[in-house]
């Protein structure tokens, strides 16, 4: 039996206090997609959080939530994942220090 995406989505450890996500997520929840774009490792939370307007599909105690979060300024979202693990995309940049 395959695993399903989501169960391979990272989970939050800790949300840091100057985070604009603060009060929107919370420690453990389950970050599936950001802005429809699955999200598999802290690059993927970094890339894709980058933009000034975010939606999340997280995964809080088994319901699946979507939420948005506001960032015109850009502020870093200074979220710590649980999963260390990364993954490489494919794509093979010559300046990627995670293929190298």
């Amino acid at each position: 039996m395959k695993s399903r995406p989501e169960s391979r989505s990272p989970v939050i450890l800790k949300i840091d206090p100057s985070s604009p996500a603060r009060g929107l997520l919370q420690e453990s929840d389950r970050i599936i997609r950001i802005n429809g774009h699955p999200v598999r490792d802290e690059i993927d939370l970094q890339f894709y959080g980058s933009d000034p307007d975010l939606l999340f599909e997280v995964d809080r105690n088994g319901k699946k939530l979507r939420i948005r979060l506001e960032n015109p300024g850009l502020s870093p979202l200074n979220i710590e994942l649980i999963s260390h693990r990364f993954s490489c995309c494919g794509n093979h940049c010559s300046f990627c220090f995670v293929d190298q």
